[in-house]
């Protein structure tokens, strides 16, 4: 059982203002003197612990919270209006995607490599949230209108599209996120999707 404090720091993301918030919003929680559960709440494994200063506060049960972490995230996206999470192919690798799904940079079933040679070169570079290669990451886009769209359009044309999934894609564990080109300098690695 962990304090709500303690599931957000686990997760990588504030507890206040945003989950104590997004708790408050959705009648898992109220705010009175102090905070205290609803009847929703304690169905999603909300618990009260209390120390021997009879101090008390609101744990949960880390299994059942994490369906209720999930839907958070997707409320921090659809309040940035996400509704999909975008990924860049050749059209000439659509059908192995289709059949064996996405696979990170190293993608065997992979027939037209479209990533820059220059820039994947640097993406050996270790990111340090999970301390995995960046090549070992799918590389999505909240937006796909960016400098490697521009690219790619003058070197393959037409046969570059854009492939929209539904934003639930980040509810997934290892997530990263980065402001900017994961292999610019200036760079910034997060797990925090708030």
């Amino acid at each position: 059982m962990l304090s709500t404090t303690m599931i957000a720091k686990n997760y990588h993301f504030k507890a206040k203002p945003f989950l104590f918030d997004f708790l408050i919003k959705n009648n898992f929680i109220i705010k009175k003197d102090s905070y205290e559960l609803t009847s929703k709440g304690i169905k999603i494994g909300g618990k009260y612990h209390s120390n021997e200063k009879g101090e008390k506060w609101i744990v949960w049960d880390e299994k059942k919270f994490h369906n209720t972490i999930n839907f958070f995230k997707l409320e921090i996206l659809k309040q940035y209006h996400i509704a999909t999470i975008d990924h860049m192919i050749h059209i000439d690798n659509l059908d192995t995607i289709l059949q064996y799904g996405l696979f990170s940079h190293n993608n065997p079933y992979k027939k037209i490599d479209i990533s820059n040679k220059e820039v994947n070169s640097k993406r050996i570079k270790i990111e340090p949230i999970y301390h995995k290669s960046i090549h070992n990451y799918v590389p999505f886009y909240f937006n796909p209108r960016n400098a490697m769209l521009y690219r790619n359009q003058q070197v393959f044309g037409e046969n570059i599209i854009i492939l929209g999934f539904y934003n639930k894609i980040i509810c997934k564990d290892n997530v990263i996120f980065t402001n900017s080109n994961a292999v610019a300098k200036s760079s910034i690695f997060t797990n925090d999707i708030t």
